[in-house]
């Protein structure tokens, strides 16, 4: 697979897991940044430098669904997971119908999550092949 140069927006509240899924990707070859404030983390946004967000769905001032509305209204083809604890269906569905690429239930498989990553970034690399 081809290597980029993008990295990978990791946002939550709870420092521990923070770290955990950072530590967790950078095994898995994925530079990334983490943000404990969501806030924080849209105003250091910028598409040609994130390529993936993951975000906690329950978070002060901003949940994950805020954060996935703002980066959309960013970036249209940004590709947002969201995970939690306590979601419900609904809360999951309506993360799915306003553009979230995956909500996952914590506690959530860290292989699982580094395959859903390597799809996207093959998808990424998928989508800017030419046909000659």
């Amino acid at each position: 697979m081809e290597k980029d140069n993008k990295l990978i927006m990791v946002i939550d509240d709870n420092e521990f897991t923070l770290k955990s899924i950072r530590y967790a990707l950078k095994i898995g070859g994925f530079p990334n940044h983490g943000f404990k404030d969501p806030e924080e983390a849209l105003s250091k946004y910028d598409k040609n430098i994130y390529q993936l967000i993951i975000t906690d769905f329950r978070m002060p001032k901003l949940n994950g669904i805020d954060v996935l509305k703002l980066i959309l209204q960013m970036n249209n083809e940004a590709k947002v997971i969201i995970y939690s604890a306590f979601a419900d269906e609904e809360t999951q569905a309506e993360a799915l119908d306003r553009g979230a690429y995956l909500f996952m239930k914590k506690p959530f498989n860290y292989e699982f999550l580094i395959e859903s990553i390597q799809r996207i970034k093959a998808e990424d690399i998928h989508d800017k092949r030419e046909i000659i």
